[in-house]
């Protein structure tokens, strides 16, 4: 059942103020890079920038200028294929391990149900580094990534990148009122 409608339904409750919709998941750097975990965060950059909290550590960017980054990016079906990356933020901890600065790219093999095909990749350009963002922290010591939703998504569909079949988004962060239960 698809997930998609469910950012709306929760604009509807008491309390709620905006809602972004995300999709929390795991990718493995290539065989030759070791197949270390790396997390996976794909936002709504349009939701996200009005929903988070940012604070000036996280990053040398506001998050409008980041999420303008990812919002800004070409985008469409084929997106992650080898001539139209997918733009990624990285964090600090991921940019060390793999030598990345903005402007270069890199490939990932999404890892979704537990399974993974390391014969297939997804290619990405780096948009920008951050120090920390909303909701991460480097639970591998690889680090993490944060996308465009509507982007990863279509590339865990496209069956000659990944062919995963996802639902939409998985996780919604929510900025409420004060009063809000």
């Amino acid at each position: 059942q698809s997930t998609l409608g469910y950012a709306a339904a929760f604009a509807k409750m008491p309390g709620v103020l905006s809602v972004a919709p995300m999709y929390r998941g795991i990718a493995l750097t290539l065989p030759n890079q070791g197949g270390q975990n790396v997390d996976v965060l794909a936002v709504d950059p349009a939701a996200l920038a009005q929903t988070a909290t940012w604070r000036a550590d996280y990053a040398s960017q506001s998050l409008a200028s980041l999420m303008a980054t990812l919002r800004n990016a070409k985008h469409g079906a084929n997106a992650g294929v080898s001539d139209l990356p997918i733009v990624a933020l990285i964090d600090q901890t991921y940019a060390n391990n793999f030598q990345l600065a903005v402007g270069q790219r890199f490939q990932l093999s999404p890892q979704e149900a537990g399974q993974a095909d390391t014969s297939s990749s997804v290619h990405f350009i780096v948009g920008g580094i951050v120090q920390d963002f909303p909701t991460l922290y480097d639970e591998y010591p690889t680090g993490y990534i944060i996308v465009d939703l509507n982007d990863y998504l279509a590339a865990l569909k496209n069956p000659n990148l990944a062919a995963y079949a996802e639902n939409g988004p998985n996780e919604f962060l929510m900025r409420t009122t004060a009063d809000c239960v």
